[in-house]
């Protein structure tokens, strides 16, 4: 019978007879219960010179007498220990004599270890990288892969690599091991264990010693799992040694602190005389006298070490205080209700430590169909909730809840938090306060008793008030559906909140807040500050409310923000969706309000009379290019169109296109006064948009920033609705803005687009572009030659463009990475003539996409091969880019991402539920630390750049566009 078959498709009989012989334990866990994620720490290299080979022997040796010193002594503290100074120095200008490799413990040198799990044969990204190195003694490297225990196999392992910085890179993989997490008798480890390493041969990355013994578990005749085996004879005693000594020398210093004041170093004592009697007690920050027993074991594990060639390293994993079995079925000898006391002797299984590990914390796995918690968890955590704020002021985190909060803080703001966790975050809110938490004050809202005056007050009164720094996120998130005041959005899905005082406060504050930011800091955001207006209170007859009121006095009063929400209400009032009107009375509601909102605003900004003239003159002209438009759709065919267009604009005095000037509402900065008839055009689409050309008057040149002064090109989109683009570009602007804060210009092409209803508006066209379809299509299929005939053959011209194209294409990778951008195709990625990068048509998002799989990044080997290929510098500058623009982004991950909450009930198509918002979460990898979030972008790139299938879609998009 399989290893396996021990624990599923046996009888109850021989499962009884199983447990009782491999579990004398009274209670067990599964590791189906264990809800955390897999960790490791490093402790200790054994035997590390045995894995180096004569020549890095030889070179160490070298390094070692030029810089001889003790490292031993140079952890313990000055005040403790000054009469060491005397002895280092002494033993530093004491150059006579020669000291071996073999005569200290761990050479200085620098080395880290790389963590890879594998699971049900496969490897589970990203892996994992330990800081560097140079002490064998107390590293204390702990490692956290991105993958739940309760989700492990029997054959699951982490192969553990080890590197030195010092060698070449052909030769720096000095060893490696498998670090099984289940035994023979598919425990869990548990407590500290060594591993031995296997020496690597010189300059190859291959196995010098074979694996002593194999256990081959077969399926079906099929092997499925090699396990090694993994200690020799003497590396089962140091492994014995090892747990017995942290056992014993855990219960002796305990309550030991030393007689600190009464160590005596005299010179008369040599070095090793001191190392002999004295360590460093890491937890107490001081040195302290050895014990018999730890002076025994390291005499008794030194003797070990001589009579082994092998070197081992040390692992603590965690202590889960009973054994935890490999089990996924339910077992009637699982006890549900976990008893936390360190057990007897008697009951500790072989392979368990009795080292308690504070850290770990075990959370019951809850039944699929149980959507609240227990009515007895949710009574409990009101009632602390409603605890004394004297006593929650004097709350200090335990290391538990401070991981817990930490890995609590990743999860997105609108997720609803399980009561055990809001009663974390309630009782530790005033160290939260008092540290100034990042992200800490939503998940604290979240914990209120929202509708209890008593814990209102105390939120508002003495945390939201106090609170040092609100950044924009959190007002954002003040303003969203989760605190909604409209009865036509209920605040919670799961029990509405009806006594809304408290909300309403909390939204007035958010509001006070967005006053203290600047104009341009409130235009990025006025798209998501129009959409939570729909969760004010405005039932009221005059539909005022704080924020309407802030928002119409604040945009009436300039040009730029009077503008932009003017045609953001206007969307919003827009009725001509005649579904809508018959037949969903709650949304009818909400545009008969943004029509009265949009009419107050149209009243106030009378008061200003250059800001209503440019409304006025805005509106006149969109009505015009619909008139146009609405004209061409009753001609037939393309050409006919175009004809049609060129005598509307150039010849029909209704129109008055060539003697008026107007304001460009995608640029309100811009006058235009007639057109260049000939570069007008009707575009060949089912909607057939149409470009215009304007000429740009003189008043008004200074502020464009385009390249061309004299002209602005739009195309103007009739019977198409453009808020999702105006979205993805307000977005990918604003992460712009982002970058730019830290000094990294990414040469984004931030072209405008603006939703003047739910059926047109404009996008502002960028003149002398190309596709890369189009540029591989007439060079065939090569990029190069195209910037070369930009450049004219100058290299210093042509360096400078393809500079800004790897700048460009690695910041246009990591955000339509991160925003999900779906259909991309050879067509939709252009260049323009200064050799910049960027995307167009963002018709799909947040990883909707119509092909099949569909790479993570668009980045083909054409785009790749102008870099110089994979190997080249240029290609790793680029990759550099990405994950430098990545980690920014990272840090703003809670901004971008409630950004889009806001945008929830906005009727946008592509983002309609709360999952698409979990998707753009996990794009910022949270949990992950920085490393792991890099390896995970760079591995997503990779694939990208390997991708096969999306070719194959390539050639059948180019069909299809033959065949139209």
């Amino acid at each position: 019978m399989s290893l396996q078959n021990k624990v599923k498709d046996i009888n109850p009989k021989i499962k009884e007879k199983f447990i009782k012989e491999y579990l004398p334990q009274k209670y067990y866990h599964r590791h189906s219960d264990i809800d955390i994620f897999i960790n490791i720490t490093i402790t200790e290299l054994l035997n590390y010179n045995t894995l180096l080979n004569e020549e890095y022997t030889k070179m160490i040796e070298s390094n070692y007498n030029e810089n001889y010193n003790y490292n031993y002594y140079d952890e313990i503290t000055e005040q403790k220990m000054q009469e060491l100074e005397k002895i280092k120095k002494d033993g530093i200008n004491n150059k006579s004599e020669k000291k071996s490799i073999l005569s200290f413990d761990f050479p200085e040198f620098e080395i880290y270890f790389i963590a890879k799990l594998f699971v049900d044969g496969m490897e589970r990204k990203p892996e994992c990288q330990t800081k560097l190195l140079f002490n064998s003694k107390n590293m204390n490297q702990y490692i956290s892969m991105r993958f739940k225990y309760k989700d492990l196999t029997t054959d699951s392992y982490i192969n553990l690599e080890l590197y030195s910085m010092q060698l070449p890179e052909d030769r720096a993989l000095l060893g490696t091991t498998k670090v099984f997490l289940f035994d023979e008798n598919l425990n869990l480890f548990q407590g500290r264990h060594i591993f031995k390493l296997k020496k690597m041969k010189e300059n190859k990355n291959e196995i010098i010693e074979k694996e002593n013994i194999d256990i081959n578990i077969k399926e079906n005749g099929n092997i499925i799992m090699k396990k090694e085996e993994q200690l020799d004879s003497i590396g089962k005693e140091i492994d014995l040694l090892i747990n017995t000594f942290y056992e014993k020398e855990f219960k002796n210093t305990l309550n030991y602190y030393g007689d600190k004041e009464g160590i005596q170093i005299t010179n008369n004592m040599n070095n090793r005389d001191i190392f002999n009697n004295y360590y460093y007690n890491y937890e107490k920050n001081c040195p302290e006298i050895k014990t018999d027993y730890m002076r025994n074991y390291d005499n008794k594990l030194s003797d070990l070490l001589t009579k082994t060639e092998n070197a081992y390293v040390v692992i603590k994993f965690p202590s889960f205080k009973n054994a935890v079995i490999y089990e996924e079925d339910i077992s009637d000898d699982y006890h549900k209700v976990f008893k936390w006391s360190i057990p007897s002797n008697e009951n500790i299984n072989k392979y368990t430590s009795w080292i308690y590990d504070s850290s770990i914390n075990i959370s019951k796995k809850e039944n699929d169909f149980l959507k609240r918690d227990n009515p007895i968890s949710e009574k409990f955590s009101i009632l602390a909730r409603g605890n004394d704020d004297l006593f929650s002021r004097d709350m200090r985190l335990s290391p538990v809840d401070r991981d817990k909060i930490n890995e609590l803080l990743n999860t997105p703001d609108f997720i609803k938090l399980e009561s055990k966790d809001i009663t974390l975050f309630w009782s530790y809110r005033y160290e939260l306060l008092n540290n100034d938490k990042p992200y800490a004050l939503t998940k604290i809202m979240n914990s209120v008793k929202w509708g209890d005056a008593k814990s209102e007050n105390e939120f508002l009164k003495n945390i939201l008030s106090q609170w040092k720094t609100v950044e924009i996120y959190d007002i954002l998130y003040m303003l969203s559906r989760k605190f909604s005041v409209n009865k036509l959005y209920p605040n919670n899905d799961e029990g509405i909140v009806t006594n809304l005082n408290g909300m309403k406060e909390l939204r007035k504050i958010a509001v006070k807040k967005l006053a203290e930011h600047s104009n341009e800091e409130l235009n990025f955001i006025l798209l998501q500050l129009v959409q939570a207006i729909r969760y004010e209170d405005i039932s009221t007859e005059d539909y005022y409310s704080d924020l309407v009121r802030f928002l119409i006095e604040k945009c009436s009063k300039d040009q730029i923000l009077a503008s932009s929400f003017f045609w953001f209400i206007s969307c919003e009032a827009d009725d001509s969706d005649q579904n809508v009107k018959s037949k969903n009375n709650d949304k009818n509601e909400i545009i008969k309000i943004f029509s009265n909102i949009k009419n107050k605003f149209i009243e106030e900004i009378k008061k200003y009379p250059e800001i209503n003239e440019i409304i006025k003159n805005e509106i006149e002209f969109k009505d015009e290019l619909v008139k146009i438009s609405a004209k061409l759709s009753q001609v037939s065919k393309v050409e006919n169109k175009k004809k049609e267009l060129r005598k509307l604009i150039d010849g029909d005095e209704r129109y008055m296109m060539q003697e008026t000037e107007h304001y460009l509402p995608i640029d309100p900065k811009l006058k235009i006064k007639g057109t260049i008839a000939q570069e007008c055009s009707v575009f060949k689409s089912a909607k057939c948009p149409v470009k215009y050309t304007f000429k740009i008057t003189e008043d008004t040149k200074i502020n464009n920033s385009l390249e061309d002064k004299d002209h602005f090109r739009i195309m103007f989109k009739y019977g198409d609705d453009l808020r999702q683009d105006q979205l993805i570009l307000q977005m990918i602007s604003y992460m712009d803005s982002l970058l730019k804060k830290v000094h990294l210009d990414y040469e984004f092409t931030t072209y405008k687009v603006l939703a003047t209803s739910k059926s047109d508006g404009f996008v502002e066209f960028v003149p002398n572009s190309t596709t890369i379809y189009d540029i591989l299509d007439k060079y065939s299929k090569d990029i190069k030659p195209y910037y070369i005939e930009l450049s004219k053959g100058r290299e210093d011209v042509f360096e400078k463009m393809l500079n800004s194209y790897i700048n460009s294409c690695a910041g246009y990778c990591v955000v339509t990475y991160i925003l999900g951008i779906g259909d991309r195709h050879l067509e939709n990625l252009m260049i323009d003539n200064k050799g910049r990068l960027f995307h167009i048509d963002f018709g799909y998002i947040l990883g909707k996409d119509p092909k099949p799989y569909p790479p993570p990044i668009k980045l083909c080997k054409e785009m790749v091969n102008l870099m110089g290929g994979r190997d080249s510098k240029k290609y790793e500058e680029f990759k550099q880019k990405c994950v430098n623009a990545y980690w920014v982004l990272r840090e703003n991950a809670k901004v971008i991402v409630n950004m889009f909450y806001l945008m929830i009930d906005s009727g946008i198509p592509e983002l309609n539920n709360i999952e698409m918002l979990n998707k753009l979460n996990d794009k910022f990898a949270p949990g992950f630390n920085k490393l792991q979030a890099q390896n995970s972008l760079l591995s997503n790139l990779e694939e990208s750049v390997d991708a096969i299938f999306p070719v194959l879609m390539e050639q059948i998009h180019k069909w299809a566009q033959y065949m139209k």
